[in-house]
């Protein structure tokens, strides 16, 4: 699972860590331009290509020659695949097929070979690496044929794609693999690690394999923080290096990038969640802490910090800083709410303008249209003069305000729109819970009043989690009319004339009563402090 959550990253990243290549060199238009060192395949590995464009006696020719390539690779791929589960003797062509075939393979420069760098580390991953060969193969594999020569591609002149797959080939080996059957946990290569590790002081490193190293340290850390295992002075290493990229402390990072930058900055945050290591004399926390209470920092940035914040292993009250964290992670809660309803209000308001183009046909749903005059008129499935508005309202007949019609239409967002709001809501919230939970041993080491006020916290963001579920029906078709009809019920009757408020108009005001609430709790928190300050300590 760790191991999937990484290289699912990876993907997500792929746009990203192409721009730092292309960024990170001095002249990125001649990119392929560029006479690039690569290793050279065997010619008994060696597949002629075939383009369409043979004679037919050429074709004739190279067949043979294709057949013959492709059973020396499927030959040698599986003997050495049996030689490495069963830790027998390892073939005389082991260390050749690697060096001469699979390593050399990935070093060529076609259009072809770089778009599947990706598919052939996969693919390595899955028939060299894989549960069943655990052993001393393993280990000669990874320690000697792997580490060896990807150190060499990573560190030499080869094409920048080619490189940064090196580093991420270094950063996937584990010494052994687990059995999640028996809740063991992959163990990474002691040697590679400390690899990445030493790569991270060179000073002239391209950004482009800075990121491909902490994407190893990433998964690195997820494993060590499941079960130590590495060397406490490389943990720390890693733990140093984090802490510098998080504060934006790292040597040359004010020249970085600024996406890269901002990627780097969540993965090392994201890092040092994972090793559980609050640091010696709180240097972990105060850390996160600095980077949650930047407002300049990004959304994601600090909501990482709190997720971090969250998995460390406390040991006492000093370190775990509950009332400065608890006030700061709710002040985060409350803007992100607030903001989130103000989101909403002005895509509701660039919704209904853009509808309103089209003479409103798609601003509605449900119910007895009405005509023009406010009243019922012809259900031609479009709202009068008087429907949409932020408020859900409409002024017609004069601006006279009457009960509105229970079978009036419903203005509402689309569904998908509501979905990815709510979403996005339930995420964040979602996080600041977790770390306010009564089980963690955060909460434990708070005071009678820090709990009080983090229970309080917590019953405002509960309510969020569980009230933005309104609209939410059962994919059950039996179950899907009521639940839309009791839904509909709790979104209440407007008492002004026109189109009832839906579930977009009850989530937005969901989520800035409880910005609201967050907000006061904080500052009936902080308001004590004030009054107890000294004469003149507001001016300073």
């Amino acid at each position: 699972m760790v191991r999937a959550a990484g290289w699912g990253q990876v993907a997500i990243w792929a746009g990203l860590i192409w721009g730092a290549i292309v960024g990170g060199m001095a002249n990125p238009v001649s990119v392929q331009a560029q006479n690039y060192e690569t290793l050279t395949v065997s010619e008994r590995y060696l597949v002629p290509v075939l383009t369409g464009r043979e004679t037919v006696a050429e074709r004739s020719a190279l067949q043979p020659k294709v057949i013959q390539a492709k059973q020396n690779i499927s030959d040698d791929a599986g003997a050495i695949q049996d030689c490495l589960k069963s830790n027998s003797a390892r073939p005389d062509n082991f260390d050749r097929f690697f060096q001469e075939y699979l390593f050399a393979e990935m070093t060529q420069t076609s259009d072809a070979n770089l778009s599947s760098l990706g598919a052939k580390r996969a693919d390595f991953l899955r028939r060299y690496l894989s549960p069943e060969s655990n052993g001393a193969n393993r280990t000669y594999l990874i320690e000697e044929q792997m580490l060896p020569t990807m150190k060499r591609i990573a560190e030499g002149n080869f094409h920048p794609a080619v490189r940064l797959n090196a580093v991420l080939m270094i950063g996937i080996a584990n010494t052994s693999e687990g059995n999640s059957l028996a809740n063991e946990s992959p163990a990474p290569n002691p040697a590679c690690v400390k690899y990445l590790i030493g790569m991270l002081k060179q000073d002239q490193l391209p950004l482009y394999l800075r990121v491909g190293v902490f994407t190893g340290l990433h998964r690195i850390a997820q494993l060590e923080g499941v079960r130590p295992r590495l060397e406490q002075a490389d943990v720390k290493e890693i733990s140093d290096s984090a802490l510098a990229v998080a504060e934006k402390k790292f040597a040359g990072q004010e020249t970085w990038d600024p996406d890269a930058s901002y990627w780097l900055r969540r993965r090392a945050v994201q890092i040092l969640g994972f090793l559980r290591n609050p640091g010696e004399n709180g240097v972990v926390v105060n850390s996160l802490y600095t980077v949650l209470n930047d407002d300049k920092n990004e959304f994601q940035l600090r909501l990482d910090v709190i997720d971090a914040l969250s998995q460390l292993n406390y040991e006492n009250a000093g370190l775990a800083r509950v009332k400065d964290v608890s006030e700061s992670v709710a002040t985060f809660a409350s803007q992100a709410l607030l903001n989130q309803a103000n989101k909403i209000r002005q895509d509701v308001e660039e919704f209904i303008a853009i509808n309103l183009m089209s003479d409103g046909a798609f601003l509605l749903r449900g119910g007895a249209k009405r005509d023009s005059s406010g009243g019922g008129g012809k259900d031609d499935g479009r709202p009068g003069v008087g429907a949409g508005g932020l408020d859900g309202g409409g002024e017609g007949d004069s601006g006279q305000q009457d009960k509105a019609d229970p079978n009036a239409p419903v203005f509402d967002m689309p569904n998908y729109y509501l979905n990815v709001e709510r979403r996005a809501c339930k995420n964040y919230v979602f996080v600041c819970q977790n770390l306010f939970s009564r089980t963690g041993k955060w909460y434990a080491l708070a005071t009678d009043a820090e709990r009080s006020f983090v229970d309080k916290t917590r019953v405002v963001l509960d309510e969020v989690m569980e009230k933005s579920d309104l609209g939410l029906v059962d994919v059950n078709k039996d179950e899907n009319e009521k639940k839309e009809t009791d839904a509909r019920e709790k979104v209440g009757v407007d008492s002004q004339q026109g189109p009832r408020k839906g579930v977009t108009f009850e989530m937005l005001k969901l989520f800035e009563t409880a910005g609201k609430k967050l907000k006061d709790l904080v500052n009936a928190q902080q308001k004590p402090a004030a009054e107890n300050a000294p004469p003149g300590a507001a001016g300073t």
